[in-house]
């Protein structure tokens, strides 16, 4: 991968919290319910620009509409103790923030964000190419939709992805967001359109020591064995005779993408850790 030529600042975010049962995310699950935790990340640029990757759940569980309301049933969401403002570092205020990016556009990753906390006069927000295809009207004038068609509308735009950007690993298209290589936003097909993974450079390289990397995957996968090739994809039929699902919109497409990700891991020799948004396995 390419030598960034300047690094960032990530800070991790409690967005909340799901308690899901383990038959809908693994092959070998059962009916006993994990907690999985909705992790955001804070993005800080030398430059002085910041950003967020995705917001995980909003804290006032009754803005959600009602077809994500009938989701909480299974997915029993609680809201993060702190707002994801009330975790930042003393020198990071909300009006600072100038973008935030959308992983993807699922209720527990993306939100409305407020604007009386969120004031930053040029706030962008972006998600990947395809999302506002698959979104469609949005809720509520279709009112089975789960996103917020407002939103999607007025406020959100697609990041361009392009072929003669920064590339790392075997991702094809990308964005140089800061245009030094150290945050490359890229599809990352599988989980539903337009969904994104983005690599983030977190130190430098030096004459002691090489750079270091998070890899921003969101829901890429919903557990890092499913990366690693140690578990299968949960599959199922919403009733009986009906197709099979699962949590991956193209299951095929996300298969490729968790070998894409692996690759980035095991060719990074320890450089690069995973940055799931349901990773249980971090504290």
């Amino acid at each position: 991968m390419t030598t960034p030529r300047t690094h960032l600042t990530l800070t991790r975010l409690s967005g909340g919290t799901l308690r899901i049962p383990t038959k809908y995310i693994v092959k070998s699950g059962t009916d006993e319910e994990r907690e999985y935790p909705d992790w955001a990340y804070l993005v800080e640029h030398p430059s002085g620009m910041v950003g967020l990757w995705d917001l995980g759940l909003d804290q006032d569980l009754g803005m959600y509409p009602p077809p994500v309301q009938e989701k909480f049933e299974t997915f029993r969401p609680t809201p993060p103790e702190k707002a994801l403002h009330e975790q930042f570092p003393t020198h990071v205020k909300p009006e600072h923030i100038s973008f935030i990016i959308f992983s993807h556009a699922h209720w527990d990753h993306l939100h409305t964000p407020n604007t009386s906390i969120f004031t930053h006069p040029n706030l962008k927000l972006w998600v990947g190419p395809g999302t506002k295809k698959a979104v469609g009207k949005g809720w509520p004038e279709d009112g089975k939709s789960t996103f917020p068609g407002k939103l999607f509308q007025e406020k959100v735009e697609e990041i361009e992805l392009r072929d003669d950007e920064v590339k790392f690993g075997r991702f094809g298209r990308t964005y140089d967001l800061f245009g030094d290589g150290s945050l490359v936003v890229a599809g990352a097909p599988g989980h539903m359109p337009g969904n994104l993974c983005a690599l983030a450079c977190t130190s430098a390289s030096s004459p002691d020591s090489s750079a270091t990397f998070t890899l921003l995957a969101g829901d890429c996968a919903h557990d890092k064995r499913l990366i690693t090739g140690e578990e299968e994809p949960a599959e199922w039929r919403e009733e009986e005779g009906g197709e099979m699902t699962s949590m991956y919109k193209d299951l095929g497409a996300a298969r490729v993408t968790w070998g894409m990700i692996r690759e980035v891991l095991e060719g990074g020799d320890g450089r690069v850790e995973l940055g799931l948004a349901h990773d249980w396995g971090k504290e």
